[in-house]
């Protein structure tokens, strides 16, 4: 606890544990120090969740699943094409820590994701984790030899 503040603001210890805290101020003049307020509650959350593992990517769909929470926690799931965030192609809230997304055109990608509390306090934004989405794999060519085989055949019989 700060005995004294030149300025009427502070903020939390970095290294203060996720949890419910509170606070209270008292003011001092030269006569000496005020009363106290009432304490004030205010929560430290946890840093955002992170992906879980890579990305399923099926030939229609891809499937982000972040770290489960507590019990009645949501969460807030961003893909965007820019590390910056600024082109987002999906913003959701789900309340489950997964998001299934039509599969995007090949390429990288930027994820992010924070939890919600069951007060909809929401929390800080994980750290950002980058993602490729692969080319999806080639069709199998068939020889245009053979088109005209099976067309014999049919014809034939």
């Amino acid at each position: 606890a700060d005995a004294t503040l030149a300025d009427p603001s502070i903020l939390a210890p970095v290294d203060l544990a996720p949890g419910r805290y509170f606070r209270r101020v008292a003011g001092v003049d030269a006569n000496g120090r005020g009363p106290w307020t009432d304490p004030q509650p205010f929560r430290r959350l946890p840093p955002g969740p992170a992906l879980d593992r890579q990305p399923a990517v099926s030939n229609a769909e891809m499937t982000l699943t972040c770290r489960a929470g507590d019990p009645g926690q949501t969460w807030q799931i961003q893909v965007a094409a820019d590390a910056s965030f600024t082109k987002r192609l999906h913003d959701r809230r789900v309340n489950e820590p997964q998001l299934v997304i039509p599969r995007p055109t090949p390429g990288r990608y930027h994820l992010r994701a924070r939890t919600i509390e069951s007060d909809g306090e929401e929390g800080p934004f994980g750290a950002p984790q980058t993602f490729d989405v692969p080319a999806p794999p080639a069709e199998p060519k068939h020889p245009t030899w053979l088109l005209f085989i099976l067309l014999a055949l049919i014809l034939a019989l």
